[in-house]
C-alpha cells in the first residue's frame, strides 16, 4: 500500500477570509436587538420597522441578479472590498440618520455591498484552495460565519442598551476593518476573477468564457450549467438553506417553540444550543467530504434535517425539542458547508455566473420561506409548516442522489 501522502494545508487567504467573514457576520448580528429599539425611538411600527430587514434582503437580490452578468469584468479582492466599504459607510449613515426613512434607505444601499461582498467571498474561498482541500476550506469559512451570527447578538444587547444608534455605527466599523484586511491582506490572490474554472486558473483571457460570464444575462454559462446535474443539486440545497435553516429559524421555529410553553430565554437557550451543533457540524462535514465523497455527507445532513421538521411536526415534547435541536444543528451545519465545496468542483463552479445564481436562491427561498410557511400555520398549524420543511429537503436529497457528485480525489501519493 502507497503511503498517504502529507494532507495539503489550508493557504492563507481561507483564514483571513474567514476573519473577515467573521467580523461581518458578527456586525450583521449586533444590530438585530438594536432595530426594534430603534423603531421605538422614531415611533413607527413593526411593519415600517421590518421594512430595514426586508429592504436589506430586497437589496441583496437585486443586485445578486446584476452582479451575475458582470461581477467576472473585476477582480474579486476589488468587488470584495468594494462591498464592504459600500456597507461600512451606509451602515454608519443609517446610524447617524436623522429619521427612519432615510434609516431604510442607506439599509437600502447597504444591502446592495453584501450582496458584492458575499459572492466575491464565496468565490475566492472555492478557487483559492486546491481540490483536495476544498472541503475543508468552506467549513472553515461557514463556521466562522455561524460563530459570528452567533456572537453579535450578545454583544448588540449591551450596545443597545447604551444606544441603539451606536449597533449601527459599530457594524460599519467593524466593515470598514474588514475591508482593510480584505485589500492589504489579499494582495497575493489579487488579481482572481470570478471567471476562473474550478482550479484556480485564471480564464479571463480566453474571449468565449469572458463574454459568456460577463454578457448581461450571462446565458451561455448559465444554460450549461444548469445541464449538470451537480449544480441542481447544489442549488437545490441552497434553497432549502434559504428555506429551512434562516426562514423557519428566526420565524416557524421560535414561534412554535413560544406556542408549547417556553419562555424567550428557553428559546434563546435552545437557538444558540443549535448554533453551537451547527459551527461542529459544518467543521466536521467539510474535511469528510474530502476524504469520503460529497454525496454521502449531504445525505447524512439532510436526513437530520428531515429528522428535525417530521419530529416536530408530530411531537412537542421536552426531549422532542431537544433532540431535534441537536438533529437541526446538525443538518444546518453540514447544509451550510457542503454545497459550496460542491460547487466548486465543477468546471465552471467560479465563476460569476454560477456563485450569484448560488446566493440568489439562497435569497429568493429565505424571503419565500416564513412568507409560505406563515399561511401554512395560518391555514393548518404548525405541523403543516414542518411538513413544507421536509418538502422541500426531500427535493434536496432527490437531486443529490440524481447528481451522484464524483468522490473527493484522494490524498495519497
Amino acid at each position: 500500500m502507497e503511503p498517504r501522502a502529507p494532507r495539503p494545508s489550508l493557504p492563507g487567504s481561507v483564514y483571513i477570509l474567514s476573519a473577515i467573514t467573521f467580523m461581518v457576520a458578527m456586525g450583521f448580528g449586533l444590530i438585530g436587538p438594536a432595530l426594534p429599539a430603534l423603531a421605538d425611538m422614531f415611533g413607527v411600527g413593526a411593519a415600517v420597522a421590518g421594512l430595514a430587514v426586508s429592504g436589506f434582503a430586497l437589496a441583496r437580490l437585486i443586485t445578486n441578479v446584476i452582479l451575475a452578468g458582470v461581477v467576472g469584468r473585476w477582480r474579486l479582492r476589488t468587488v470584495l472590498t468594494a462591498g464592504l466599504l459600500i456597507q461600512a459607510v451606509f451602515s454608519v449613515l443609517a446610524g447617524l440618520s436623522p429619521d427612519f426613512t432615510l434609516l431604510i434607505l442607506a439599509r437600502l444601499i447597504s444591502g446592495a455591498g453584501s450582496a458584492a461582498f458575499t459572492i466575491a467571498s464565496t468565490a475566492l474561498v472555492i478557487l483559492s484552495v486546491p481540490d483536495a482541500v476544498r472541503g475543508r476550506a468552506t467549513s472553515v469559512y461557514f463556521a466562522s460565519s455561524s460563530a459570528g451570527i452567533v456572537a453579535g447578538p450578545a454583544l448588540g444587547g449591551f450596545v443597545t442598551a447604551i444606544d441603539p444608534r451606536f449597533a449601527l455605527i459599530g457594524y460599519g466599523l467593524l466593515l470598514l476593518i474588514g475591508g482593510a484586511a480584505g485589500w492589504f491582506a489579499l494582495g497575493s490572490i489579487a488579481s482572481l476573477k470570478a471567471t476562473s474554472g474550478s482550479d484556480g486558473r485564471d480564464e479571463g483571457d480566453d474571449p468565449a468564457q469572458t463574454s459568456a460570464a460577463s454578457s448581461p444575462v450571462g446565458r451561455a454559462v448559465l444554460f450549461q450549467l444548469l445541464r449538470e446535474p451537480v449544480f441542481v443539486a447544489v442549488l437545490a440545497c441552497q434553497f432549502a438553506q434559504g428555506w429551512v435553516y434562516y426562514g423557519m429559524r428566526v420565524t416557524t421555529i421560535p414561534l412554535f417553540m413560544a406556542e408549547i410553553g417556553l419562555t424567550a430565554a428557553l428559546i434563546g437557550t435552545a437557538l444558540t444550543v443549535a448554533a453551537a451543533v451547527q459551527i461542529a457540524s459544518s467543521l466536521t462535514a467539510g474535511p469528510v467530504s474530502d476524504r469520503w465523497n460529497r454525496q454521502w455527507p449531504m445525505l447524512i445532513g439532510l436526513g437530520f434535517g428531515i429528522a428535525a421538521m417530521a419530529l416536530w411536526g408530530v411531537e412537542s415534547a421536552p426531549w422532542a425539542i431537544v433532540v431535534g435541536i441537536f438533529a437541526y444543528g446538525v443538518a444546518s451545519g453540514a447544509n451550510s458547508a457542503l454545497p459550496p465545496a460542491l460547487l466548486g468542483d465543477l468546471p465552471k463552479g467560479g465563476s460569476g455566473i454560477a456563485v450569484s445564481t448560488f446566493w440568489i436562491v439562497f435569497d429568493i427561498a429565505a424571503v419565500l420561506g416564513p412568507i409560505v410557511s406563515g399561511q401554512l400555520m395560518d391555514a393548518w398549524g404548525y405541523p403543516a409548516a414542518f411538513a413544507g420543511g421536509v418538502v422541500v429537503l426531500l427535493i434536496a436529497v432527490a437531486a443529490v442522489i440524481r447528481a451522484r457528485p464524483r468522490p473527493a480525489r484522494p490524498l495519497t501519493g
